[in-house]
């Protein structure tokens, strides 16, 4: 099963370039033919081959009772055959349809030229790949309506928009009411945001060769994450798949209250197939597996936690975001003055001569701090330059250092702190920061700067032996 299958179940359409069979009128002796066609793709290729064969008897038994015989439009044999399928199965992902691709081999793969491609991103880009508004509301209050989950592939730039132009919000709300899916990879993309630990956020099961693919948080999002803000999810019954699943994962995980109504209930990725020359078929090979729940929504929706109708969803969301974001602004302020207060005390400690506390104090202030999510790796740095001006090197140091092991992989950081510490005359670690540097980004914008000192710092230090004075 290729990802493509995997997004078409989450809600992509397969459309772009492709052709649509003509809509003749269906002979009635077709239906059978149809009929066992489509068994026999289930038997093969549904996850639940319990209900593949449920499937296959409530087929067949509508064939004999002659509930496909006014059947004769192709468009309404389709219909009919889908509201079977999904009345034996409770599986929204099942699908019968006129064809819209050429003939080939099922199962069916994307085949797109460049032209079709290039067309296909086009459109992607002509609805802003489904991220229809971003916008902060009264009580500072990030708000994001997405219509899709497109794929990272194309979208990403647009996804790294949107998150950076709701960065600053005390809360989000997630606008998912006219969203029916698309892809795992968005979710993913979108979901790594609002964590600040890696997290399991769902698992794929495949049918075939029993094969499971996890999804977890990505390590890394351009841009300041949004871990500790409050979240809200606004669903309908007609959200949908992977929408769905961006739903249900929070929801499991704890980190959003989702408002409105209990959504449409698809969570079994599919494959699409050829039936025949006239018809194709979506067809469920996988299934969700939730890490907390250990299912999924298929068949029952996800239930928000705040019911509502769909239209008085959003208004719903306000009255409870407002409040989370003033309770978040003021948790940031205390820990403002937390920092201040570290910040002040470190600098008398300082002039009183006792550089030891000093570093200690803005260490646990700046650490503190970080963690709130107040400051990050350039605000620290910046910091650190600015003790080294005002010739407070301890404090320097301390500071750079408490950058480093924030972030340890950081080769601005590592340099900074080199180039304190060459200030200081501790010759020895400077070196050992700027190779550090070096070692994690050879060919960065400071390296040609640091190996001019680690070549002078060489020089300097005899061998073996301790820094010189």
């Amino acid at each position: 099963m290729n990802r493509f299958a995997v997004s078409l179940a989450l809600g992509f359409s397969l459309g772009g370039g492709v052709v649509r069979a003509q809509s003749a009128p269906l002979a009635r002796e077709a239906h059978s033919a149809v009929v066992e066609r489509i068994s026999s793709l289930l038997t093969a290729h549904y996850v639940d081959p319990e209900v593949a064969a449920a499937c296959q008897e409530r087929l067949r038994g509508s064939v004999g009772s002659g509930a496909f015989d006014g059947a004769t439009e192709p468009e309404l044999f389709c219909q009919r055959l889908t509201d079977t399928l999904r009345g034996a199965s409770r599986d929204q992902h099942l699908l019968v349809r006129v064809r819209r691709t050429p003939a080939g081999e099922a199962p069916l793969a994307p085949r797109l030229s460049l032209r079709e491609r290039a067309h296909q991103v086009a459109r992607g880009e002509q609805r802003n790949f489904g991220f229809e508004k971003v916008e902060r509301l009264a009580g500072n209050v990030g708000y994001l309506d997405l219509r899709s989950f497109p794929s990272p592939r194309d979208a990403q730039a647009t996804a790294i928009s949107a998150m950076g132009m709701l960065a600053g919000s005390d809360a989000l709300i997630f606008d998912l009411r006219q969203n029916e899916g698309g892809s795992p990879g968005m979710v993913q993309f979108l979901s790594s945001y609002l964590f600040s630990q890696p997290t399991h956020l769902n698992t794929l099961f495949f049918r075939e060769g029993n094969r499971t693919e996890e999804y977890w948080t990505l390590p890394d999002v351009p841009g300041r994450k949004l871990d500790d803000v409050p979240v809200f999810v606004l669903v309908s019954a007609k959200t949908f798949s992977a929408a769905e699943e961006f739903s249900y994962n929070l929801l499991t995980q704890k980190r959003g209250t989702l408002v409105g109504e209990t959504t449409r209930g698809g969570a079994n990725p599919s494959g699409l197939f050829a039936i025949d020359e006239r018809f194709e078929m979506v067809i469920p090979t996988g299934r969700a597996i939730n890490p907390i729940t250990g299912t999924n929504w298929d068949g029952t929706g996800v239930l928000p936690q705040v019911a509502v109708s769909a239209p008085l969803a959003l208004e719903k969301a306000l009255e409870l975001a407002r409040p989370a974001a003033e309770v978040r602004r003021a948790a940031r302020e205390a820990h403002w003055s937390a920092l201040q207060a570290a910040y002040e005390a470190a600098l008398g400690l300082d002039d009183n001569q006792d550089p030891e506390q000093a570093a200690s104090v803005l260490t646990q202030g700046l650490r503190d701090a970080e963690s709130a999510r107040l400051i990050g790796e350039r605000e620290v740095n910046e910091l650190g330059y600015e003790l080294l001006r005002e010739g407070r090197g301890t404090l320097a140091i301390a500071a750079l250092r408490s950058n480093v092991a924030q972030h340890p992989t950081s080769a601005n950081v590592h340099d900074s702190l080199g180039e304190a510490l060459r200030a200081a005359g501790h010759a020895r670690e400077a070196l050992a920061s700027y190779e550090r540097a070096l070692a994690l980004d050879p060919a960065g914008p400071n390296a040609a700067a640091a190996r001019a000192a680690v070549a002078e710092l060489r020089s300097t230090l005899p061998e073996g032996g301790v820094d010189a004075p």
